[in-house]
Protein backbone atom coordinates (compact mmCIF):
# COMPACT_ATOMS: atom_id res chain seq x y z
CA UNK A 1 0.00 0.00 0.00
CA UNK A 2 1.70 3.63 -1.15
CA UNK A 3 -0.14 6.13 1.24
CA UNK A 4 3.06 8.65 0.51
CA UNK A 5 2.25 11.91 -1.15
CA UNK A 6 3.81 10.28 -4.66
CA UNK A 7 2.69 11.56 -7.96
CA UNK A 8 -0.32 9.49 -10.17
CA UNK A 9 2.35 9.06 -12.28
CA UNK A 10 4.16 7.09 -10.76
CA UNK A 11 1.62 3.92 -9.61
CA UNK A 12 1.39 2.34 -12.66
CA UNK A 13 5.49 1.68 -13.15
CA UNK A 14 5.35 0.56 -9.76
CA UNK A 15 2.18 -1.42 -9.70
CA UNK A 16 4.16 -3.51 -12.91
CA UNK A 17 7.24 -3.61 -11.54
CA UNK A 18 6.01 -5.29 -8.63
CA UNK A 19 3.50 -7.21 -9.86
CA UNK A 20 6.26 -8.88 -12.18
CA UNK A 21 7.59 -10.02 -8.63
CA UNK A 22 4.16 -11.40 -7.77
CA UNK A 23 3.74 -8.04 -5.48
CA UNK A 24 0.07 -6.70 -5.26
CA UNK A 25 -0.18 -2.40 -4.95
CA UNK A 26 -2.64 -0.36 -3.84
CA UNK A 27 -2.32 3.38 -4.15
CA UNK A 28 -3.70 5.09 -0.99
CA UNK A 29 -4.11 8.94 -1.07
CA UNK A 30 -4.95 10.38 2.15
CA UNK A 31 -6.31 13.53 3.06
CA UNK A 32 -7.49 14.97 6.45
CA UNK A 33 -4.63 16.74 8.07
CA UNK A 34 -4.17 16.66 11.61
CA UNK A 35 -7.85 16.21 12.12
CA UNK A 36 -8.09 12.87 10.69
CA UNK A 37 -7.14 11.51 13.40
CA UNK A 38 -10.17 12.38 15.46
CA UNK A 39 -12.33 12.66 12.45
CA UNK A 40 -11.29 9.51 10.05
CA UNK A 41 -9.53 10.63 6.97
CA UNK A 42 -10.29 10.62 3.42
CA UNK A 43 -8.64 8.18 1.35
CA UNK A 44 -8.83 8.07 -2.40
CA UNK A 45 -7.68 3.99 -3.33
CA UNK A 46 -6.78 2.39 -6.45
CA UNK A 47 -5.87 -0.75 -7.59
CA UNK A 48 -7.90 -3.78 -8.72
CA UNK A 49 -11.01 -4.69 -6.65
CA UNK A 50 -9.27 -7.92 -5.01
CA UNK A 51 -6.37 -6.17 -3.59
CA UNK A 52 -8.34 -3.38 -2.30
CA UNK A 53 -10.48 -5.22 -0.57
CA UNK A 54 -7.54 -7.48 0.60
CA UNK A 55 -6.82 -3.91 2.19
CA UNK A 56 -9.68 -3.17 3.35
CA UNK A 57 -9.65 -3.89 7.37
CA UNK A 58 -6.87 -1.23 6.92
CA UNK A 59 -8.97 1.71 5.29
CA UNK A 60 -11.70 0.74 7.64
CA UNK A 61 -9.54 2.16 10.86
CA UNK A 62 -8.54 5.42 8.45
CA UNK A 63 -11.63 6.51 7.31
CA UNK A 64 -14.33 8.79 8.51
CA UNK A 65 -17.44 7.62 11.35
CA UNK A 66 -20.39 6.20 9.63
CA UNK A 67 -22.05 3.87 7.32
CA UNK A 68 -19.58 2.48 5.10
CA UNK A 69 -21.57 3.58 1.90
CA UNK A 70 -21.36 7.14 2.90
CA UNK A 71 -18.39 8.45 0.75
CA UNK A 72 -17.97 5.33 -1.13
CA UNK A 73 -18.10 6.25 -5.53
Amino acid sequence: IDGGNSRYTEDAPHAKLLADKGIAFVDAGVSGGIWGLEEGYGLMVGGSDADVERAMPIFETLRPPGPREDGFV
